[in-house]
């Protein structure tokens, strides 16, 4: 037989249920340094396609449908490059380095 119970946590006792729940051990053990992950630009602009195709409906031109990225890369490339350029700075801010060459 299991017994549910819900205490409620006020004042003193919720501050230090909180910070034994949530505060970070205190060890002398260095952060881990951030890693860099190395793509190729052909995997970042598979990656940028996807999210494109993931986020954006089929678009729907005199009937036939084409997938978001396909749409813009090949009737506004300017903007396909300009949304590419700011999908690579996001992915610099999260750790990832973009390999050009």
């Amino acid at each position: 037989m299991t017994t549910n119970y819900t205490q409620k946590l006020t004042g003193k006792d919720l501050e230090q249920y909180i910070k034994a729940r949530f505060s970070k051990p205190e060890d002398d053990a260095p952060e881990p340094e951030d890693q860099t992950i190395t793509m190729t630009e052909s995997e970042a602009l598979s990656q940028y396609d996807d999210m494109l195709d993931d986020c954006y409906p089929m678009a729907e031109i005199c009937g036939y449908q084409y997938q978001p990225s396909r749409a813009l890369r090949e009737l506004d490339p300017i903007a396909y490059r300009v949304g590419f350029s700011d999908y690579c700075s996001s992915l610099s801010e999260d750790g990832y380095e973009i390999d050009y060459n």
